[in-house]
Parts: C-alpha cells; sequence; structure tokens
C-alpha cells in the first residue's frame, strides 16, 4: 500500500512538474461547484431560519440578494476555471510525451537502444493504452480524490455546528 502512495505522489509531481498548474486547476475544478452547493444550502438555511423566527422582510431580502449574487459569483468562477482545467488538462497528453523524451535523452544511447529499456517502454505503452492505468490515469484519480476529501470536510464543517 506505502509503494501505491509513493507511486502515484511520484506521479502526480511528476505531472506538475512538466505542466505547472495542473494540480492548482483540478482542485480549484473540484472545490467551486462543490463549495456552490454548500454555500446555497447554508444560505436557505438562513432564510428558512428567519422566516421561522422575526421575519424580518429586509433581512429576508438581504438573504435573497446574497444568494442570488452568490450563485452568480459562483457561476462565473466557475465557468472561468473550468476553461483553465480543460486547458490544462489537454496539455497533459504534451506532457506525458516530454517525459518519456526527457527520460530518454537523459540516458545514454547503449542504455536507449538496450532489449531491456524497450521492453520497458512498450510495457508503458501498454498499460497506458490497454489498460489504461499509468501516467494518464492519474489525473483521473487525483480529480476523485480531491472530489471525496472536499465532500467529507465540508460535510463535517457543515455538520459540525450541530452538536
Amino acid at each position: 500500500m506505502l509503494t501505491l502512495l509513493k507511486s502515484n505522489y511520484r506521479a502526480v509531481m511528476l505531472l506538475e512538474k512538466y505542466n505547472p498548474g495542473l494540480l492548482l486547476s483540478t482542485t480549484m475544478y473540484c472545490l467551486v461547484p462543490i463549495l456552490s452547493k454548500y454555500v446555497n444550502i447554508f444560505l436557505s438555511a438562513q432564510i428558512i431560519n428567519e422566516l421561522v423566527g422575526l421575519r424580518n422582510l429586509r433581512t429576508l431580502l438581504i438573504l435573497a440578494a446574497v444568494t442570488v449574487v452568490s450563485n452568480c459569483f459562483f457561476a462565473l468562477l466557475g465557468a472561468v476555471v473550468e476553461r483553465w482545467a480543460y486547458a490544462k488538462e489537454e496539455l497533459t497528453d504534451n506532457t506525458l510525451s516530454y517525459i518519456r523524451a526527457d527520460k530518454l535523452f537523459s540516458m545514454d544511447f547503449q542504455d536507449v537502444d538496450s532489449h531491456k529499456t524497450q521492453d520497458m517502454i512498450s510495457q508503458i505503452e501498454e498499460n497506458q493504452n490497454l489498460l489504461e492505468r499509468g501516467l494518464s490515469c492519474i489525473f483521473g484519480i487525483y480529480t476523485d480524490i480531491v472530489r471525496g476529501v472536499i465532500n467529507i470536510l465540508l460535510g463535517i464543517i457543515m455538520v459540525a455546528p450541530m452538536f
């Protein structure tokens, strides 16, 4: 398990080294829609509290206006972040080629031409293309992990005041 975590961490850092901003754009792409939902839930709860409690019209109008403005803000921010993340993701295919080329150029010709190296290259291509493993799949795994962690943390934050 520790070896798997180390190799995944190395792969993520390798992608970030050759494509700076990929992790940040992906994290923001996952964070903005989830955060938008939780802000909506919070503001809706505040509106319900006001309706149940004092029913102050001015407070209700302010909360409704804040809800509309926050929805507009998150929609705009989400569109910007989505375009940024898609642009970074499109560069990932080129990044994988650069990583392989850098490694091959850093080796001696005898090592590159050896049978063992050619077998490793074909195994990497098989894993990447046929089995859908390797660096190209790390991006999807990272996205799933970030979404899960964000949902868990925000869920705890929302539930914690109830106790």
